[in-house]
């Protein structure tokens, strides 16, 4: 029988001299969360469009997403859960000349983020916006 140290782990054990012993020394290393995630991502678009009365000006609904997905052993066996940094709807009216939106709505998601959709219908004197 040999005794040795193990570096590893500063513990002490005996193994066989003629064989190969194991001997188990779990080490945790703590990983700040930022590592686990990576970079930023930016998945916003319009999700809906129309032309108010009159055709001078637009109104939109816009889906305003970023988040970091996981990464690594975060994203072990499922693909893991991304971390929003920002998820909300805007309703906004913009010139057909061009210019400056003007936002008429932020609409905060602090449910099931990625969820919310917004959809404008257009109405003979009016826009109907719904939201979900």
């Amino acid at each position: 029988m040999v005794e040795r140290e193990n570096a590893a782990c500063g513990a002490q054990h005996v193994a066989p001299a003629y064989g190969v012993s194991i001997v188990p020394c779990w080490r945790f290393r703590i990983v700040p969360d930022g590592m686990l995630l990576s970079a930023p991502v930016d998945r916003s678009a319009i999700e809906s469009a129309v032309l108010l009365p009159g055709g001078k000006v637009i109104a939109m609904a816009f889906q305003n997403i970023r988040y970091r997905p996981a990464a690594g052993i975060a994203a072990f066996p499922d693909g893991g859960i991304p971390r929003y940094l920002r998820d909300r709807e805007i309703i906004a009216t913009l010139p057909v000349e061009g210019g400056k939106p003007r936002i008429l709505q932020r609409l905060e998601n602090e449910g099931v983020h990625g969820s919310a959709r917004c959809y404008l219908c257009e109405r003979p004197t009016r826009i109907r916006i719904m939201c979900w």
